[in-house]
């Protein structure tokens, strides 16, 4: 996880050091909105910061290091634009928007560049509870993925597929469809000829070893039956009590903040976390393909993009949101930490020494 100042605008035709003139047409509307909606403490300014901008940072890099504080597997890098389609580079994408100067944005992301967040295989651990009850990794998945759902981009297992289909089969869902399309698409009548002039990627090579379900995870056991079956197994048990916790965030700790981005414009390329099945499955590879797909139209490389209006408290109401969006992410990063661990091979080991 990044915990590096964040970045803030670089505007056209002024140079990476300098010092922001009162009739900046920006960065003083941008200080003002910060002291009127109480981002600015007396910790920023026991020293006189040296401009406007370097006070905006200041005060946004403390609010921020406080927010991600107990965070360790989610990149949230923030970065503050006056146009959400600035890229890391500089450039700029086409933007459908007019921009508007009451609005900033916040694009949330990975500090390194698209996809270079960490990774979790849960394949394994889910394995093991479906082992115990038939449904039970199903069930455990599903209500987990509802809760990543809600925060800023996380590749799951059911999300890479549905990018799969959306970059090898155009949208369908399934092969024998997207296999005609690509038949008439290319003009040829066999799958020998379509070999010869496409690589088409089958739903063997999608799945591999995952479940069929796993694309879309239901919550087939009730509670009742979760505690059930998890009640013999330590490891289960420990999964039912992470999750019943990262409930209760859900329930008592929000509003949270949404990160939906409906107002985004563009693709967001960007995860800030991605969830793998095992080391030897397709993920890694469809968003490698995906990422180069999408970089060829207009996109944000973010995984979240809010926009802010300097006008009103919109920026103070956002950071109280994601101060509650951290809680349930890193409530979430509980379950993730025993998903992603082996204390379930453990535990069989020990039941193997002492049987």
């Amino acid at each position: 996880m990044s915990f590096d100042a964040i970045s803030l605008p670089s505007l056209d035709g002024i140079p990476p050091r300098y010092t922001v003139q009162s009739g900046d047409a920006f960065t003083r509307p941008f200080a003002l909105s910060l002291l009127d909606n109480g981002v600015v403490a007396e910790a920023d300014v026991t020293r006189r910061p040296s401009s406007e901008i370097a006070l905006c940072s200041k005060a946004l890099t403390r609010n921020w290091r406080e927010i991600t504080a107990n965070l360790t597997k989610f990149h949230w890098h923030l970065r503050i634009e006056q146009d959400q389609h600035r890229a890391l580079d500089g450039s700029y994408w086409q933007s459908y928007h007019q921009t508007d100067p009451d609005v900033v944005w916040a694009l949330l992301g990975t500090h390194q560049g698209p996809f270079s967040c960490g990774q979790v295989y849960i394949g394994p651990a889910i394995e093991h509870l479906e082992g115990l009850r038939r449904g039970l990794g199903q069930t455990v998945l599903s209500a987990l993925y509802d809760v990543l759902d809600m925060l800023p981009l996380v590749c799951t297992t059911r999300m890479a597929i549905s990018i799969a289909e959306y970059t090898y089969w155009h949208g369908h869902s399934d092969e024998d469809e997207a296999f005609r399309e690509a038949l008439f698409y290319h003009d040829v009548k066999t799958k020998e000829e379509l070999a010869e002039v496409s690589d088409f990627v089958t739903h063997k090579q999608i799945y591999g070893r995952t479940p069929k379900w796993v694309r879309r995870p239901e919550r087939v056991l009730s509670r009742g039956q979760v505690q059930r079956a998890a009640k013999p197994d330590a490891f289960a048990q420990a999964v039912t009590t992470a999750m019943d916790e990262l409930w209760t965030v859900l329930l008592f700790c929000g509003p949270f903040a949404d990160h939906s981005s409906p107002d985004a414009g563009a693709e967001l390329v960007d995860f800030t976390l991605i969830l793998r099945w095992s080391e030897d499955d397709s993920i890694g590879r469809i968003i490698d393909d995906y990422g180069h797909y999408a970089a060829e139209g207009d996109h944000i490389s973010a995984a979240s993009v809010s926009g802010l209006r300097l006008s009103d408290r919109s920026i103070s109401e956002w950071l109280q949101k994601m101060r509650a969006s951290a809680l349930l992410a890193a409530a979430a990063e509980r379950v993730l930490d025993l998903l992603g661990s082996m204390k379930f091979e453990q535990q069989r080991t020990l039941v193997r020494v002492f049987a």
